[in-house]
């Protein structure tokens, strides 16, 4: 027991020193737009370097609102400049509206 305990804590720490950022894209409008996105910056070695996980969902396809979730890898960051400069290499269409750092 003390040893999931101490898994647990452990596990917990090092989570917390990860960063999460959410973005919203407008000019999400069909899966295909998502997999575009997900393969200029999810896909991108320059992104790979700090995030331990990246997501591209479609939101609302009436409104054509998407989201990248990106989680940082332990005692990284999130570089925001890296990300908007990559998903502006998706295409001109795509244009963050929010972003969120926790």
């Amino acid at each position: 027991m003390k040893s999931i305990l101490m898994a647990a804590a452990l596990l917990f720490s090092v989570s917390a020193l990860a960063e999460t950022a959410e973005f919203t894209v407008e000019g999400v409008h069909c899966a295909g737009c998502s997999k575009l996105i997900t393969k200029k910056v999810c896909d991108d070695p320059s992104v790979k370097a700090f995030a331990e996980s990246c997501e591209v969902k479609l939101v609302d396809t009436k409104k054509q609102i998407g989201a990248i979730h990106i989680v940082s890898k332990a005692d990284s960051k999130v570089d925001l400049d890296t990300v908007k400069k990559q998903l502006k290499a998706a295409g001109e269409d795509y244009k963050i509206t929010a972003e969120t750092v926790k």
